[in-house]
C-alpha cells in the first residue's frame, strides 16, 4: 500500500514538474509581450473564469494592453491575444497551423476546413471557395430565408411585453433551419429535433473542454459525461447525414439532375464526390463544420443586432425610413 502511495505521489510530482517547466518555458519565450496581474499558479483562471463577465474583462485587457497580450489558462499553454490587424496579416502570411485547442473538434468535424491545416486546408479552401459567395446561388435560397424570417417574426412577436427575453434561442433555432435548406436541402422537421438538440449538446461540450482544464486532458475527459454525451450526440448526427447522403448519391448514381431546383451545398459537394476529388467522410466533415461554424455564430450576431437595435430607437427609425426593416 505504501509503495502504491509511493509511485503515485511520484507521478504526481512528475506531472508538476513538467507542468512548471512548461510555465517557465513559454514565458521566457513570451516576456516580450505584456500581460495582465495573475496568479502564480493559476495564472488568469480566476479572472476569467467567470463566462458572463468574460467579454467585458477581456475587452477592458485589449483596451489596457493594445492589440497584442498574453494571458495563461492553465492546464493549457500560454494564449496570445491578437487583436492589431498589421501584426494578424504578418502572423497569417508566415503560418497556417492551428492551436491544438482544434483537437477537441475532430471526433465531430473530423479535419475538415475548420480544423486543417498546412497544404490539406490550402487544398480544401481552394476547392470549397467556389461554393461560397455566389449571389446566383444566394437567390435561390432568398425564399427559404423569407418563410423562416416570417415563422421567427411570428414566434417573436408572442413574446412582446417580455422584458427579460434570451434571444439567443430563438435565433439558433431560425439559423439552423436555414443552414438544414441551404446546406443539406432538407427543412428540419419535427423529425429533426433530435439532431438539433445533439448539435446544442456538442457546442456545450466543446465549451465545457475548452473552459474546463482537467477535460482538456483527453484521458480524464473520457470519465467525464460529457465524454457520452459526445459520443450520443455524434451518433445521431452521423444517422441523420447518412440519411441524405444516400438519398443524394441514389440521384447522382441515377444520372438524375435537380431539374432547376436550388442547389444546396451538399449538392455541389457531391460533384466533387463524383469526381473523386471528396471522399464521403470529407464531405461528413465539411457538412458538419458549415452546420457548426454557421449556425451558432450568425444567431449570436443576429441577436446581438436586435438587441443593439433595441437600446437604439433613432437607429430603428432611420432603417425604417430606408426600408432597411
Amino acid at each position: 500500500m505504501l509503495a502504491l502511495a509511493l509511485s503515485f505521489l511520484s507521478v504526481l510530482l512528475l506531472v508538476l514538474l513538467c507542468f512548471a517547466v512548461a510555465i517557465v518555458r513559454n514565458h521566457n519565450y513570451l516576456k516580450a509581450v505584456p500581460k495582465p496581474p495573475g496568479h502564480w499558479i493559476l495564472g488568469h483562471l480566476l479572472e476569467f473564469g467567470d463566462p458572463t463577465d468574460f467579454l467585458k474583462k477581456a475587452s477592458n485587457c485589449v483596451s489596457n494592453y493594445g492589440g497584442l497580450m498574453r494571458i495563461c489558462l492553465p492546464p493549457s499553454w500560454t494564449v496570445v491575444v491578437i487583436t492589431d490587424r498589421d501584426v494578424t496579416r504578418k502572423i497569417f502570411e508566415e503560418t497556417i497551423d492551428k492551436s491544438t485547442d482544434y483537437d477537441y473538434f475532430k471526433p465531430w468535424l473530423g479535419t475538415g476546413l475548420l480544423t486543417s491545416k498546412g497544404n490539406k486546408w490550402k487544398q480544401r479552401r481552394r476547392l470549397l471557395s467556389p461554393c461560397f459567395g455566389s449571389l446566383e446561388l444566394m437567390k435561390g435560397f432568398i425564399s427559404v430565408f423569407e418563410t423562416l424570417g416570417v415563422e421567427l417574426i411570428a414566434k417573436l412577436q408572442n413574446e412582446v411585453g417580455n422584458t427579460n427575453l434570451d434571444l439567443i434561442p430563438f435565433m439558433k433555432r431560425y439559423t439552423l433551419d436555414v443552414l438544414c435548406e441551404t446546406s443539406m436541402g432538407v427543412p428540419l422537421t419535427s423529425d429533426g429535433e433530435s439532431y438539433r438538440e445533439s448539435l446544442e449538446n456538442l457546442c456545450g461540450v466543446l465549451v465545457n473542454r475548452l473552459k474546463v482544464p482537467y477535460k482538456r486532458i483527453d484521458s480524464l475527459f473520457r470519465l467525464t459525461e460529457d465524454y457520452h454525451i459526445q459520443k450520443r450526440s455524434i451518433k445521431v448526427i452521423d444517422s441523420f447525414f447518412d440519411e441524405i447522403f444516400e438519398k443524394k448519391l441514389k440521384i447522382l448514381n441515377e444520372g438524375r439532375t435537380n431539374n432547376g431546383k436550388r442547389l444546396a451545398f451538399l449538392d455541389l459537394l457531391m460533384e466533387f464526390y463524383k469526381t473523386g476529388e471528396l471522399t464521403k467522410e470529407d464531405i461528413r466533415a465539411e457538412v458538419n463544420t458549415i452546420m457548426f461554424g454557421g449556425h451558432d455564430t450568425t444567431a449570436a450576431g443576429l441577436a446581438f443586432t436586435l438587441y443593439t437595435l433595441a437600446n437604439n430607437s433613432h437607429v430603428q427609425v432611420i432603417l425604417l425610413a430606408n426600408n432597411y426593416l
